[in-house]
């Protein structure tokens, strides 16, 4: 069924009968359960009338059976909560499954086959058919950053979360440098519109009504600029003196006193069990007030030092299990990675589609270190996005994370030099990623991609969306530029991060360009 993304394991067409549905009747789930809410909300914008009532009550006439009932689906331990059978036949709609999640992911898939099926006397029409599902990546998550000029609305998050949770996606993270409203720090977050206490409370039950963890994230050694700008927190910067300092300094005793009190604050309204430190692009690190200890020790070991301090700190006090970017070990692998402790989870990030993902793997997979693969979308630091690299990128990540039996895959969308990039130019990547992690061997076609796009993000009757957005993320091939993570377009022209017109880009070059998207527009 070529509307179908994830791509399941197993999908079996059981003869040639079609079961029309106008009219649905929910057996064997309470009508508050997320479940039938999610059918009678979809279903609804079908035009299917729903009716939920106790399993054995009379249907009425003309009416679909749609029951979920406790069933055995065999699948790897892993992931066995995850794993549904979904069945259609004459006499209705039946899912098994190990668990709710399960059960929920059967919900989705069901009403997928409804998005695009043959039409008979304005009912909609399903080949009687049996599906066998698991995700082969068991954590699937997306990463918002929050931090990097644009904080989302609740309303806004909330409805991404909808569309995530029908991806099949189950762990949500809010990349935070400073925008959560920390008690006693004001003067840090105030011009910043940051998440309250309520509001994450509010979201970790909204995201667990649909199957998805929202795990803490709190950058907490580099990237700590928008802190340390200010007094009194610049005495705690590796180089105070720079203008803009960038990273805490690790051997000063107020460092980590101050992410005891953030830390305080900010994990007790999440329900996870994992928290992700951050801890990435230590640039500043042993450049100044931690030189002569990095000289003597090997800035490494300094490194992994502070990260053991934090991770002593979040598990004993706040019983947590610690996440972190694996980038600085990863320089120096086969030294590094055997010294952490071993229930760390070490996230593998690049956003190119040539990353070297397939070594990355096999370090941390040889070393016993639980590990996600982080890709991206693509998106940031353009105005239409990367297609071709963010493809590139999330199934070179999808097929290394699982031939190593990676614990997760979290698809990433920064917000680099503005936040230009609005969030419909990253469902692409969120949507790719979200089948890939699920089914890594799924591939789909630029036209495919266009469809699904169509049917199940932007619900374009007109099939004009989806191409779209598939070919305007491509402009960036219409001309030669070197520069990673970004376009001329997402580099150049809002953030006007580059003075003049770069080495190599020609007017002609910028024309044909404009030719492409005016004809991608047409």
């Amino acid at each position: 069924m070529e509307s179908i993304f994830p791509t399941p394991k197993k999908l079996c067409l059981l003869g040639t009968g079609f079961l029309t549905v106008g009219k649905a009747v929910i057996h064997g789930l309470p009508d508050s359960s997320h479940i039938s809410l999610y059918l009678r909300r979809n279903l609804a914008l079908l035009d299917i009338d729903v009716t939920i009532l106790p399993v054995g009550a009379p249907c009425p006439p003309e009416s679909t059976v749609f029951a979920v009932i406790p069933g055995l689906v065999d699948a790897p331990e892993s992931v066995a909560l995850q794993a549904y059978r979904l069945s259609v036949a004459h006499d209705g709609i039946r899912i098994e499954a190990n668990d709710v999640a399960g059960a929920f992911y059967g919900a989705c898939t069901f009403v997928q086959l409804l998005r695009s099926p043959p039409a008979h006397n304005g009912s909609f029409a399903i080949p009687h058919l049996t599906v066998e599902d698991y995700p082969r990546i068991p954590n699937r998550g997306v990463m918002l950053d929050i931090s990097r000029d644009k904080v989302p609305r609740l309303d806004t998050l909330e409805t991404l979360i909808d569309l995530l949770a029908e991806f099949k996606i189950n762990e949500a993270q809010l990349y935070t440098e400073h925008t959560f409203a920390y008690k006693g720090h004001e003067k840090v977050w105030r011009d910043a519109s940051p998440m309250t206490a309520g509001d994450i409370e509010r979201l970790d039950a909204f995201c667990a009504q649909r199957c998805i963890r929202l795990v803490p994230n709190q950058n907490s050694f580099g990237h700590m600029h928008r802190w340390l700008k200010h007094q009194p927190y610049r005495q705690l910067a590796e180089c105070p003196d720079d203008p803009e300092p960038f990273g805490l300094c690790p051997i000063d005793p107020g460092s980590l006193s101050l992410l005891d009190d953030l830390y305080a604050q900010l994990l007790p309204h999440f329900s996870a069990d994992t928290f992700n430190v951050g801890c990435d692009e230590t640039f500043d690190l042993g450049k100044c007030r931690s030189k002569a200890e990095c000289e003597a020790k090997g800035t490494s070991t300094v490194y992994l030092e502070f990260l053991g301090k934090i991770h002593q700190l979040v598990t004993a006090k706040h019983h947590k299990r610690v996440m972190f970017w694996g980038d600085i070990v990863l320089e120096s692998p086969v030294v590094s990675i055997p010294r952490l402790p071993h229930d760390l989870v070490g996230l593998i990030w690049g956003y190119e589609a040539s990353h070297p993902f397939e070594s990355q793997c096999t370090a941390f997979a040889d070393s016993g270190i639980e590990f996600y693969v982080c890709p991206g979308t693509s998106s940031w630091n353009t105005l239409g996005g990367r297609t071709e690299n963010a493809l590139g990128n999330l199934r070179s990540a999808a097929r290394a994370g699982d031939r190593h039996a990676a614990a997760g895959m979290l698809i990433t969308d920064w917000g680099d030099n503005g936040h230009f990039q609005p969030y419909a130019i990253s469902l692409l990547g969120f949507f790719v990623g979200a089948g890939l992690s699920w089914n890594p061997d799924a591939d789909i076609t630029a036209s495919e991609l266009a469809h699904l796009l169509d049917v199940h993000v932007f619900r374009d009757a007109a099939g004009v969306m989806g191409r779209i957005a598939v070919d305007l993320g491509n402009v960036y091939r219409q001309y030669e530029w070197t520069k990673s993570n970004g376009t001329l377009h997402g580099y150049f022209l809002p953030a006007a991060c580059e003075p003049a017109i770069p080495a190599g880009i020609t007017l002609d070059a910028l024309s044909a360009t404009n030719a492409y998207v005016d004809l991608v527009m047409q």
